[in-house]
């Protein structure tokens, strides 16, 4: 992850007019306002950010500022995850049209929860790659587990042993129950109890 913050608006290369630099330059102060833009951006965009870096990062970084209002130049869910960090402030997200193509491939309709027998909690903590590399270990595909855990981790190149992890992993999928569980949506819920309401009208 990086990030690197704007001292200095870059006006001598971009094709955006100086008076919209001094324009928006004003408005944010208004408002109280900091944009955040993904690296992947248009080079204009890049050019009005007072952060850029990567999706993540960015969210953590308005969490740190005093702006009222966080603009982000980026999609759907770097938004949502911006607003999660930051409840209380208004995040804006400027294309309502802005989607992800990895996340569009992951509809929430689709994830599962397996059905277990009474007491038996998952433990399994593995992905298969294109039928042919297996990753496993104690490794939780967390940040904890990322940054302070002493974990292991395996990567198998078999598509013998990732055929045996497919079979596992249908076996589990086959028998869920498809759809956000109920107890992620209590926390969604919750989540969106938190949001200010937006008056349309301001």
């Amino acid at each position: 992850m990086f990030i690197t913050q704007s001292t200095t608006k870059n006006t001598h290369f971009s094709s955006l007019p100086d008076d919209l630099f001094a324009a928006i330059e004003d408005l944010k102060k208004e408002l109280n306002a900091v944009i955040l833009v993904h690296y992947y951006q248009e080079p204009d965009i890049q050019d009005i950010a007072d952060y850029l870096g990567d999706s993540l990062t960015l969210s953590r970084q308005a969490a740190t500022t005093d702006a009222d209002v966080i603009v982000f130049a980026g999609v759907h869910f770097m938004a949502e995850t911006a607003k999660i960090l930051n409840p209380n402030k208004l995040v804006l997200l400027p294309d309502l049209d802005a989607g992800c193509s990895m996340a569009d491939g992951c509809p929430p309709e689709e994830f599962a929860e397996p059905q277990l027998p009474e007491g038996d909690v998952l433990h399994h903590k593995f992905a298969i790659l294109d039928g042919k590399t297996v990753i496993t270990g104690s490794h939780n595909w967390s940040k904890a587990a990322n940054t302070r855990n002493d974990e292991t981790l395996l990567v198998i190149h078999s598509p013998m042993v990732a055929a045996h992890f497919e079979r596992e992993f249908q076996r589990l999928y086959g028998k869920a129950v498809k759809g956000v569980p109920v107890r992620v949506q209590r926390k969604i819920k919750a989540q969106q109890q938190k949001c200010v309401p937006l008056d349309p009208h301001s």
